[in-house]
């Protein structure tokens, strides 16, 4: 019997936004997706600047520079732990979303048929602090598919 029929999974979706908790969701997620044999999709997502009133066109290439900043942030976390899958012997695929990250995460694993979604259990906030997540929280009530919140401090 394959290990899919045992596990119902074919697709690991891990978030992930290059902090070191991150990075201990993402093991966790290569470990599944290895014991299954299953391949890995990796999401990282970026929130979009929130503006209150109007900025004009100095604000709005301020808050397009911020995103682009961002992005390449995200883009460098994504290919960190693709190559840590790949070292692995995984095949996955990278997903740079934008938005809330709970929902992002949630939208993009309806969108790719995840059959589980794996999220660190604390985030790290602004100022460096470790806090209770939200995104856990969110993925958690709001998931099409099971969820794995690895303990990662």
């Amino acid at each position: 019997m394959s290990e899919h029929a045992v596990s119902g999974y074919r697709r690991v979706l891990v978030g992930v936004d290059g902090s070191a908790t991150a990075a201990k969701a993402a093991e966790r997620a290569i470990r599944v997706a290895q014991a299954h044999g299953c391949e890995l999709h990796i999401v990282d997502v970026v929130p979009m600047p929130t503006v209150g009133a109007p900025i004009g066109a100095a604000g709005v290439a301020a808050v397009a520079a911020q995103v682009a900043r961002s992005d390449s942030r995200a883009s460098d976390a994504l290919e960190q732990v693709q190559r840590l899958a790949a070292a692995a012997g995984l095949v996955s695929e990278t997903h740079l979303a934008h938005g809330e990250p709970g929902a992002a995460i949630i939208a993009t694993a309806a969108a790719i048929g995840a059959d589980v979604i794996v999220v660190g259990n604390r985030g790290v906030d602004g100022t460096g602090r470790y806090v209770l997540a939200s995104v856990p929280e969110i993925v958690l009530h709001g998931a099409p598919c099971d969820v794995l919140v690895a303990h990662t401090i």
